[in-house]
């Protein structure tokens, strides 16, 4: 049987966003800045930001090996949801939460031409 709406259902969320505390780089049109991202889903994100998108805004949230494009569904105080359209893969969700977005990359690529990865734990 097919799941349809109800009353209850209306503004809630069908997907499940993973809880994190990643660091990221949100562009917009007005620049570039350092955000929260609180949670993530393939469907969209939760951000604390210093400086509020504006809403309806076209944005990319982006670390070392990942960028996202998505739109600013709200904001309100020092929060705001993105929403991605078309979702982003379930498996690029999972790969930016357990990397960080790639954010030891340069660390990884430095073990890797010197064929030691002894320091990993340095990481």
């Amino acid at each position: 049987m097919a799941r349809t709406d109800s009353d209850s259902d209306v503004g809630r969320r069908l997907e499940r966003r993973a809880r994190t505390e990643l660091i990221a780089e949100l562009v917009t049109l007005r620049g570039l800045q350092q955000v929260r991202v609180e949670s993530l889903s393939s469907c969209g994100a939760g951000l604390k930001v210093d400086h509020l998108p504006e809403i309806g805004s076209t944005i990319v949230l982006a670390w070392p090996v990942h960028a996202l494009c998505g739109t600013v569904a709200w904001a309100k105080g020092r929060r705001c949801g993105i929403s991605f359209s078309p979702a982003v893969p379930e498996a690029t969700i999972a790969e930016i939460v357990r990397t960080n977005g790639g954010a030891h990359i340069d660390s990884l690529a430095r073990l890797a031409k010197s064929g030691s990865f002894s320091d990993l734990g340095k990481i």
